[in-house]
């Protein structure tokens, strides 16, 4: 029996519609576990239909139903795709986990711990006032009282060597298994930064990352340096290097990646300019971390970046990566940093400036022309409200009335699911 040419149609969409399961529910599709780099969206259910986007891990996109192989989905920007059922999974929309960021009060410094219910990274670790080490070291303290289960820390970023972003992070290599390193690179010869070194070499568990070097072993040879209370000889360090770093999101956990959004193969002259910049991906939330990244000197934030600053470089090459809810302000809201151009890009509406009452050079940081500027975007939250207060204070993290300014204004971020982000002070002890 032949069909007329609307009954063949007919037959046609019926067995389409019969194929296409729409979702129960509002859903999304993940990238599963085996996916390192990113699965493609395709504009039809073909492997060779054109491109339209990524996954990458820590991502998602709407999910709007499934054809055999495929599942159909929409994303952000609207578009409607096709994605290999193979290589993802659903979960429910609400479903991207719990996640906390806890911005450590070190005195003059820089120390943020994030955890995931299956991952714990930390990004910086150090103070310029607050480095007391051993059973003594602020940032030890808190992990044990925020975090009193917890064993292994999956990654340790440091942004940059300086004192006060590496000081107190040798010590947590005793107290926890560490996983990964990631390191900027740049050689500084302070005794933190010899510490770590020497903490990463002593645990043969840990995978060394640098932006310089790949799957080989970097020879560092440092000199003769007094660190308390020692008088320590030349050294030559032999660190074998897994991956480079690169701009491939590093999956975390459940719904979680950290992008690097700068990292440099040049030997810049000083420290800052190396600053590791990381976006971390928590869910649907995004949130930019930016070390000690500059834009130029002490300039108005009306100033444009330098070209060639970490500010300009990421505007030339990254305008879209760098949209975030919330910004960690590079330098300690100092007016090297956060330009108005930059803020724009980023679009953050929440702010946090780790700083203490320590002078760099000649300035207390953060400078008030940054302060206001952040201020007229959004919220900003600082961990240096009242140091002074904070030498005598009784009950703190770590030790308590011990003349020094750490241990008070802690910041909390809470991320549940894809609701808003929960910021506040957490003011605990131990």
């Amino acid at each position: 029996m032949k069909l007329s040419l609307p009954l063949l149609w007919l037959v046609i969409l019926s067995i389409l519609f019969l194929e296409f399961v729409p979702p129960a529910s509002a859903d999304d599709a993940v990238p599963s576990d085996r996916v390192k780099i990113d699965v493609s969206i395709r504009e039809r259910p073909e492997r060779n239909s054109p491109r339209l986007g990524a996954l990458r891990p820590g991502e998602r996109a709407e999910y709007l139903g499934s054809v055999p192989r495929w599942h159909k989905v929409r994303l952000q920007n609207g578009k409607i795709g096709f994605i290999s059922k193979g290589w993802t999974r659903i979960v429910p929309t609400g479903d991207s986990g719990e996640f906390t960021i806890d911005i450590l009060d070190v005195g003059t410094g820089l120390a943020i711990l994030v955890r995931g219910k299956d991952f714990a990274l930390i990004y910086d670790g150090g103070s310029n006032d607050d480095r007391k080490l051993g059973k003594n070291n602020r940032f030890l303290a808190y992990l044990k009282a925020v975090a009193p289960n917890l064993k292994t820390i999956d990654h340790v970023v440091l942004s940059h060597p300086h004192q006060d972003h590496v000081e107190l992070l040798a010590d947590v290599f005793k107290n926890y298994q560490i996983r990964h390193v990631w390191d900027s690179g740049k050689v500084h010869p302070i005794c933190g930064y010899r510490a770590l070194l020497t903490a990463v070499l002593s645990e043969p568990s840990v995978t060394y990352h640098s932006s310089l070097h790949g799957f080989t072993v970097e020879i560092i040879k440092i000199g003769k340096m007094y660190c308390r209370p020692n008088h320590l000889p030349e050294t030559v360090i032999k660190m074998p290097h897994g991956s480079r770093i690169s701009a491939e999101p590093v999956p975390l956990g459940e719904g979680a990646s950290m992008t690097f959004l700068h990292s440099t193969v040049q030997q810049k002259k000083s420290p800052n300019d190396s600053s590791l910049v990381v976006r971390l991906d928590l869910g649907k939330h995004r949130i930019l971390l930016m070390g000690d990244a500059e834009a130029g000197g002490r300039k108005s934030p009306d100033t444009p970046p330098k070209a060639k600053s970490i500010e300009g470089l990421l505007l030339a090459c990254c305008m879209e990566d760098l949209r975030a809810e919330l910004l960690v302000a590079g330098h300690h809201g100092s007016l090297t940093s956060s330009r108005k151009a930059f803020l724009e890009a980023v679009g953050a509406k929440i702010f946090i400036i780790s700083s203490g009452p320590t002078k760099y050079g000649s300035v207390v940081l953060p400078d008030e022309e940054v302060v206001s500027e952040l201020k007229s975007r959004g919220k900003l939250f600082r961990t240096d409200f009242d140091d002074e207060a904070c030498r005598k204070n009784p009950v703190k993290i770590g030790s308590d009335n011990d003349g020094k300014p750490g241990g008070c204004d802690n910041i909390r971020i809470v991320i549940k699911g894809d609701s808003a982000l929960e910021v506040k002070y957490w003011q605990g002890s131990d």
